[in-house]
This record gives structure tokens, C-alpha cells and sequence, in this order.
């Protein structure tokens, strides 16, 4: 047996992966009989899995509802198998840090999990993006003083058991949602009006955007200061803004290149 550090690990079709983990439950279902031996004997159930895939990029190789044949390898040639759906894609934007644009995935399962053969790997010199000086304009307006950004994408997913399922969790995809996070450092700026839609478009690059249409502020959170902590504040004060997708009629959720909602027919 040899220890893997990870260092080979890929994901079939989805390029500069730098983490993927699942994990799966037998779910089985516990029985105790009197010829049991007063021990529970561990029989049926239902098996589910799920997972998290997180890429450099800002880009969804994958949109919510999304269907994945995943391939998870650990070393080139072994680690799992099974069908997915794409439950929710996530794209983060931190500007206090400068740390790269990484999406995460995160994925349901929508079948059985194999462990074994696995055969993926990449070989692509990955291209990091940082999103210092990178703009947040909301309508028409360039907003200051944002130190982070947070896009969330989301579908319902509606699991079933049935008699051809082989006693395998699969799923149904439902209602999309959206979320923005906003997080801004405390200054004298007016913020957007409370209850109310705004389109932001969340540049990538000087050109490339994310377009975020009909965003409703929906929350505001740690507005305010708190002087109890001067003199060990390392930074100003902050709050987070957050926005929730209403659906409106020539409205839309654009990645730099492809549309994502709404999805095409």
C-alpha cells in the first residue's frame, strides 16, 4: 500500500481542479431478530453520495441542474465513478487577499458510486486570475469599496427512491435560485435601497463580466461599528450585503461567455 498525498489527482473534463471529495452512506437499516444474538444486524437501506469539485476559474464549466459523469481520480488511475447532477456553483471574488477566482461545484448523486477504476488526469499549466482593480458596477454605477464578492447558483434538487432505482438515491432537478454576497467596507456611501432590484455585472477581467440581473436586497448585516474593539482593529469596519434573485421578464444571469439562466430550450 502506498500513501497519496494528492499531488496526481484530477477530475475527468474539468481542468486545474485543486480539490474534489465525496462522500457516501449505505444508509443501511438496522435489525434485530431474537436469533440476532442481541446484536443488530445491518441489512437494505438506501445508498446516497454527494461531492464538492473547486477549480481555478471563474467560469461554469457546469450550471446548476447540469448533468456530470464524474470521474474523481487520486492517482491517474483509481478513485470513483458514479452519475450527478450539479446541485450548486459557486464563483468568489476576495479582494482583501487577492487570491484568485476559484468556482466550486457542488454535485449530487444521481446513481451509484463506484470505487476503483478512476482514469483522469491534467496536464494543463493552470492560469490564475486576481481580481485586484477588477470592477462591481451596479446598474450603470462603479461601487467603491467592496472587498469581496460571492455569487451562488443553485437548483432544487427532488430526491426519489423507486423499484428501478436498485435501491440508489436519484434526483429530480427543481426551481433555481440565486444569491449574491456584497461584502464593502463602512464608509459614508449610500447603500442600494432596501427591497429593491439591481443589475450588477462583476468584471473578471478589464472587458469580461459576470451579467447578475433583477437581484433584490434582500439582507444587511453588520452595519454599524463597534468601538468596543479599538485599538485592536486590524482593518475598518465592514458589512454584507446580500441579494436574491427574482425572476423578471429581459432579465439574465450571464457567465463571461454562456448563459445560465434562463436556461436554453
Amino acid at each position: 500500500m502506498a500513501v497519496l498525498s494528492g499531488i496526481k489527482t484530477a477530475v475527468d473534463g474539468i481542468p486545474s481542479v485543486a480539490l474534489w471529495r465525496v462522500t457516501f452512506n449505505a444508509n443501511p437499516a438496522p435489525l434485530l431478530t431474537a436469533g440476532s444474538q442481541e446484536a443488530l444486524v445491518q441489512q437494505c437501506g438506501i445508498e446516497d453520495w454527494e461531492g464538492d469539485i473547486i477549480y481555478l476559474g471563474y467560469t461554469a464549466s457546469y450550471v446548476p441542474g447540469d448533468e456530470l459523469a464524474f470521474v474523481g481520480s487520486i492517482d491517474g488511475s483509481k478513485g470513483v465513478t458514479g452519475d450527478a447532477l450539479v446541485q450548486r456553483v459557486v464563483i468568489a471574488a476576495d479582494y482583501q487577499t487577492n487570491r484568485y477566482f476559484t468556482t466550486q461545484l457542488r454535485i449530487v448523486g444521481n446513481g451509484a458510486l463506484t470505487f476503483g477504476t478512476a482514469s483522469a488526469t491534467d496536464t494543463t499549466m493552470p492560469t490564475p486570475v486576481c481580481p485586484a482593480g477588477k470592477k462591481v458596477v451596479n446598474g450603470s454605477t462603479e461601487l467603491s469599496g467592496i472587498i469581496g464578492w460571492r455569487l451562488s447558483l443553485e437548483r432544487e434538487m427532488l430526491p426519489y427512491v423507486s423499484n428501478d432505482t436498485s435501491g440508489v438515491v436519484k434526483n429530480v432537478v427543481g426551481a433555481f435560485s440565486a444569491t449574491l454576497i456584497l461584502d464593502a467596507v463602512l464608509s459614508d456611501a449610500s447603500i442600494p435601497s432596501l427591497d429593491t432590484n439591481h443589475d450588477f455585472k462583476l468584471y473578471v477581467s478589464d472587458t469580461a463580466y459576470w451579467q447578475v440581473d433583477s437581484m433584490r436586497l434582500t439582507g444587511i448585516e453588520d452595519y454599524g461599528v463597534d468601538l468596543i474593539r479599538a485599538g485592536q482593529r486590524r482593518e475598518p469596519p465592514a458589512y454584507r450585503m446580500t441579494f436574491t434573485h427574482s425572476a423578471a421578464s429581459d432579465k439574465y444571469i450571464k457567465d463571461p461567455s454562456a448563459q445560465v439562466w434562463p436556461p436554453a430550450v
